[in-house]
């Protein structure tokens, strides 16, 4: 097909840009281009712009002619940054020109530094490199370009062409170097190193092939061998311990590499060594030690046994020797015997055995031989009599034994040598013997009697059961034994008692007290309750009563409507709910109520509503006194008559008002006095502008008020009464006048009057009024005035009533109130319930000295009540000067003026200020209590805050602290303590407090929702306690846990009757508060069954404090009565208390539960050992001797040996010979 060509009339072209693609930086270049015109038409004025990154660097115009072209250069300087540029021209489009495609053209360069970076040495550190050392490389790089370069790049190190790490180098000046580091582990065969800069390409630099720099080094392998292998002992019992001997040298170069050395006995591995390096040729020696076992072994040694060493022979590391065969022992038992021959349940039997090594070969090894019972190692009725031997050469022979509490019935003895299979022997059967033991005789326990006090039980008794128990049978009872008794078959109380001998019997007491309930029931007391001891009868343990309770207790009332004593407005029904306790129940057929006024019987119906006896009335209750007559009866017919009263008062109280009538206006002060009448008042209001109002205070303040009065009787029956009235006083003399006099007038000047309702003021010259109108301002001109005579001038206040103050002369004094309490937002507040001070300044506009007799500034309230004085004694005001005073106030609620009273030679000078207050920002009271404990005392803090501006005091010894339960009832008292604490205004301060958290016990006390109320009184003054300021009472709840630690732990020595015993409580203190333990503080009581006091003794220890968290102990001796009986009870009391001195803090109060003591000891015994000091696994040798209370020797009894240290604990059993000796 033919192409067709349609030329334009108008088409500029950019055809070319021509640049080099890569520039130096900072380097000045031409940027050439050719511009078109395509068009039919001649162009003129044509805008080109050089442009570079989107903004014009350079422009020119030019004149195309049709179908020409033109070339242009732009002379371009590259920036000083290595970075990538697009470079454009664009020619801007003419006239009419549509076709805009070909008008511009862009190209990208890109601009580098003339940089070149080289490597220009390689060292190393050490330079002498062995195996497993850590070498150093160190590269130093320098750029030996004409350019500086700011760009990162990395530098790489390989080893024989591997890589080991690669360092970045953050730019680099021109001609500046930077020396890099990378470490290596280094191995044989390794033999180059090169370091290459730029190693990732991240420069454009002049010359790119010379980065890389590399060094040759050598590393020689090193050669481990053993040299010698040895032992000792050179001849081997079994069991010995062997310590072997390896030399090891290295026979090539130097490794720095840690190796290890394996030791085997048969192949099997008895340790490793570790060696780190060894130099070329060095030789060392290691040991490795082994218990030894019979027979013929191996031994072997491999050096470098983890191959972690690279060296010259891999073949070389092992060394192998043979052990002498080692000899074979062989245990037997022999010889077993027991002391006594024969012997009873309970009865301590003492084991006797040979344990002999029959073998060919000694042992060394530690055995374990062992008397098992009846092959049960773990029964009730044996049991493992373990014993250890450490060792025993051919032909030796070790005597073994232990002792045994005898148990009832036939048994079997085995004796063990070697239990553990711990020794190697030539025949491993014949280690144990057995042999038969004589029949062990068994108890029988049965109980005979129940008896119980009182022995006329009635419902709502606490009854005390006392249960005889006895053994029949032949063998006595070696353990405590368990008792039960069971009341309609719920278990009611579980104990254990002393072992019984047989043909004996024992009491047991039952400490719980059962609260006896009405009827027939079982009581069951149960013997070896949980079949712990064997007997020969297991039938007979069981002893059952049948107890009647009979009903003797009247019925009570629980509840009542109306309560006893109310006053009402109105009671519809009588609503009674009695009790039978645990008696034989209400009956409520039976019972009635009876209502009586004015000893007149009121008629109703009696209804039975569940457990709830009603009386309606016929008529409703009117007002009067009424007795409710209840005669509660229970099913065994006894008869509780009780009387109670409610009141019914239907009338409102009635309030009389008088000194004051509604819509009264009152030109002077009134007193209001109030009377209420009613014979039930429960509370009582009277208000005057919605503030508290003082029956019988006289209100001297102009305002129009509003006066209320509430009252609210018992029954509540509610009364108001409003009267509205106003009160509009003559005004004050206005203040501060002054005259100034001119021959021929005189201009009189005098302060505004504070009072709202002035309307203007007179002037008064010789007693004369001079003004026709009042004036309104509070300046006077008075001319035409004769030189020759002197004037008097008066002012006087008019208010919009008429009313005229009297007439204020010259005064000499002027007073301001310059600054009071806290200035906050630009204006200064009184704080309620705070001490502030108040800054009043006084001139004197006199030319003569004046003498201020005293100033006296008052507060008032709203009505104009005085609330508070405060007098400043005598002082001088120069002529012209001025005196600047400060008084402390208190400020209340309610305040609204500061009158100020200057006496000047018995005149007064007065001034009244308004003045604002505020309430304090927040409560000043913050209580930071720790989790109250059960029974201890605790350290709170108080933190107070005075938002005031003067200075607060307060004594912590009057702070009452108020320990209060969910009744806000009072648990204990608190204090605080420490002495004054003077708090600066706008400061907190933090003042000590203790409180003791009592005992939860019984009914009376619960410990939830427990709470702080705290009583502080503050004062203010020169001197801490001069004023008494606001009282405070602030409550917070606080957080307590029930102790789960006995306060006391008890301990004592033997308890011997006739003699005096040492009781030893030890006391821990688990509160927050230290607590004081005075000499006395610690009592112990002694007392019998029947809680009769048989003697007490008291600490002797001088005044101590015990830390929190510490504990102290006392010792207290205590003369246990020749005839106490058998079964005692001990009490121990502490008081302790917080190291104050106050009348209100409580003090903590701990007492033990009472333990039952046994107080007979048959017979004692004594023990020393054969040294004072031993070393481990050393033999103890423990004698001693068995005797009577009268000295006589005991022979055959057991001994329990308790052996404690450092945490250490064992019991064993010895037995005494014929002579009362024992050794163990």
């Amino acid at each position: 097909l033919p192409l067709v060509l349609t030329l334009l009339d108008h088409d500029i072209c950019v055809s070319e840009i021509d640049v080099l693609e890569q520039v130096h930086i900072n380097s000045t270049i031409f940027v050439n281009t050719t511009i078109c015109n395509n068009g039919l038409e001649n162009e003129t004025n044509i805008p080109i712009d050089f442009i570079v990154n989107g903004v014009i660097s350079d422009s020119t115009i030019i004149d195309l002619d049709s179908m020409s072209y033109t070339e242009l250069s732009f002379l371009w300087t590259v920036p000083d940054e290595d970075l990538d540029y697009e470079l454009m021209i664009k020619a801007h489009p003419v006239f009419n020109e549509t076709y805009l495609e070909n008008n511009e053209i862009s190209q990208m360069i890109s601009a580098y530094a003339s940089t070149d970076i080289i490597v220009e040495n390689i060292t190393w550190i050490p330079y002498n490199i062995t195996d497993g050392d850590t070498v150093i490389f160190y590269a130093t790089i320098k750029n030996i370009g004409n350019q500086s370069t700011y760009r990162n790049f990395d530098t790489s190190f390989f080893v024989d062409g591997e890589i080991i790490g690669t360092q970045e180098i953050q730019g680099l000046e021109s001609g500046d170097i930077e020396i890099i580091s990378q470490t290596w582990v280094s191995t044989p065969d390794k033999t180059t190193i090169k370091a290459h800069a730029d190693s990732t390409h991240k420069l454009r630099e002049t010359d790119e092939d010379n980065n890389n720099k590399t060094r040759s080094f050598e590393i020689g392998k090193s050669d481990i061998i053993i040299t010698q292998l040895s032992w000792d002992p050179l001849s081997i019992n079994d069991g010995d311990v062997v310590t072997f001997y390896a030399s090891i040298e290295n026979i090539g170069d130097t490794t720095s590499r840690l190796f290890y050395t394996r030791f085997l006995i048969d192949n099997q591995t008895i340790g490793e060594k570790y060696t780190m390096g060894l130099d070329s040729e060095e030789t060392i020696q290691l040991c490795q030690v082994w218990s030894s076992t019979a027979g013929a072994h191996q031994i072997t040694v491999i050096v470098d046994s983890q191959n972690q060493v690279i060296e010259s022979s891999e073949i070389n590391n092992k060394y192998t020797s043979n052990i002498t065969n080692i000899l074979m022992s062989d245990l037997v038992v022999n010889n077993i015997t027991w002391i006594p021959p024969t012997f009873s349940n309970g009865q301590a039997v003492k084991f006797n055995a040979t344990i002999t090594n029959i073998g060919n070969g000694n042992t060394t090894q530690r055995f374990y031989t062992d008397f098992i019972i009846d092959n049960q190692p773990d029964c009730d009725c044996g049991g493992s009599l373990q014993y250890v031997v450490d060792g025993l050469d051919s032909g030796e022979t070790k005597n073994i034994s232990a002792v045994w509490a005898a148990t009832s019935g036939f048994h079997n003895m085995t004796v063990y040598a070697d239990l553990e299979d711990d020794v190697t022997e030539s025949n491993e059967i014949n280690n144990n013997v057995t042999s038969p033991l004589p029949f062990v005789t068994a108890p029988d326990l049965i109980l005979t009697d129940i008896t119980y006090d009182p022995t006329t039980i009635d419902d709502g008794n606490m009854v005390q059961f006392n249960i005889t128990c006895e053994n029949i049978g032949v063998g006595d009872t070696a353990t405590p034994i368990g008792i039960s008794l069971l009341i309609d078959d719920i278990v009611f109380q579980y104990d254990l008692i002393d072992p019984i001998k047989s043909g004996n019997e024992t009491q047991w007491v039952v400490f719980k007290k059962w609260v006896a309930e009405y009827g027939q029931h079982t009581i069951k007391a149960i013997i070896d309750h949980q079949e712990m001891i064997l007997e020969e009868n297991e039938i007979n343990n069981e002893f059952i009563i049948q107890v009647s309770i009979d009903d003797h207790t009247s019925p009570s009332l629980v509840q009542i409507y109306p309560e006893n004593n109310s006053i009402n407005s109105a009671v519809q029904q009588v609503e009674i709910t009695l009790s039978d306790g645990y008696g034989s129940g209400v009956n409520l057929d039976e019972s009635t109520i009876i209502i009586l006024k004015d000893a007149q019987q009121i008629p109703g119906i009696l209804e039975i509503e569940e457990n709830d006896l009603i009386f309606i009335p016929n008529n409703p209750f009117n007002d009067g006194n009424y007795t409710i007559h209840t005669i509660a009866v229970d099913y065994e017919e006894n008869i509780n008559i009780i009387d109670t009263q409610f009141f019914i008062d239907q009338n409102a109280p009635i309030i009389e008002i008088t000194g004051i009538v509604e819509d009264g206006y009152y030109e002077t002060p009134v007193t209001p006095t109030i009377a209420i009448h009613d014979n039930n008042l429960l509370e009582s209001l009277i208000e005057i502008n919605n503030h508290d109002f003082i029956n019988g205070t006289t209100i001297i303040s102009e305002d129009a008020y509003e006066f209320y009065a509430y009252a609210i009787d018992n029954a509540g029956h509610e009364t108001n009464k409003y009267i509205n009235f106003s009160i509009d006083l003559q005004p004050l003399p206005p203040t501060a006048m002054k005259v100034i006099r001119q021959p021929t007038n005189a201009t009189i000047s005098w302060n505004a009057n504070t009072e709202e309702d002035i309307a203007g003021y007179n002037i008064y010259r010789n007693e004369v009024k001079q003004n026709v109108g009042l004036i309104l301002n509070t300046t006077y001109y008075d001319n035409g005035l004769n030189n020759t005579i002197s004037y008097i001038y008066n002012v006087t206040a008019v208010d919009f009533a008429g009313h005229e103050s009297d007439m204020a002369g010259v005064q000499q004094l002027h007073i301001g109130l310059q600054e009071y309490g806290i200035y906050e937002n630009n204006q200064c507040f009184l704080t309620i319930g705070c001490a502030d001070l108040v800054k009043i300044n006084i001139s004197n506009e006199e030319d003569s000295t004046i003498d201020v007799d005293e100033v006296i500034v008052e507060v008032l309230d709203s009505f104009g009540t005085v609330v508070f004085t405060s007098n400043i004694d005598s002082f001088t005001i120069d002529q012209m000067g001025y005196a600047n005073i400060e008084t402390q106030i208190f400020t209340t609620e309610n305040i609204a003026k500061i009158r100020v009273i200057a006496l000047v030679d018995t005149n007064p000078i007065q001034y009244i200020f308004d003045v604002q207050i505020r309430n304090q920002p927040e409560y000043p009271i913050e209580i930071i209590a720790p989790v109250l404990l059960e029974g201890y005392g605790d350290d709170i803090d108080i933190l107070f805050t005075n938002y005031g501006s003067s200075t607060l005091s307060i004594n912590p010894k009057d702070i009452k602290i108020n320990l209060l339960d969910a009744t806000l009832s009072s648990l204990s008292q608190g204090s605080g303590y420490n002495s004054w604490v003077t708090i600066d205004p706008q400061t907190t301060a933090t003042i000590g407090g203790y409180i003791v958290t009592p005992m939860a016990i019984g009914e009376d006390i619960h410990l939830e929702d427990l709470s702080l109320q705290i009583n502080i009184s503050t004062y203010y003054g020169e001197n801490p306690g001069d004023n008494v300021g606001m009282i405070y009472n602030y409550t917070e709840e606080v957080e307590n846990i029930y102790q789960t630690v006995p306060a006391i732990e008890l301990y004592h020595s033997n308890l011997i009757k006739g003699e005096t015993a040492l009781i030893t409580p030890t006391f821990i203190n688990q509160g927050t508060s230290d607590l004081t333990i005075k000499q006395g503080d610690v009592i112990v009581e002694v007392y019998d069954n029947n809680e009769t006091l048989l003697s007490e003794g008291y600490s002797n220890n001088p005044t101590t404090t015990v830390l929190s968290g510490c504990s102290q102990f006392s010792v207290i001796q205590v003369d246990i009565p020749i005839d106490a009986p058998d079964d005692i009870i001990l009490n121990v009391i502490l008081n302790a208390s917080c190291d104050i001195s106050s009348e209100h803090a409580d003090n903590a109060h701990f007492s033990v539960d009472t333990i039952k003591q046994s107080v007979p000891f048959e017979y004692n015994a004594d023990a020393s050992t054969d040294k004072d000091i031993y070393c481990t696994r050393e033999e103890v040798i423990i004698t001693g001797q068995v005797t009577n209370l009268n000295g006589t020797i005991m022979p055959y009894e057991g001994i329990r040996l308790k052996i404690s240290s450092k945490g250490f604990y064992r019991e064993y059993w010895a037995l005494s010979d014929e002579n009362g000796d024992y050794t163990f």
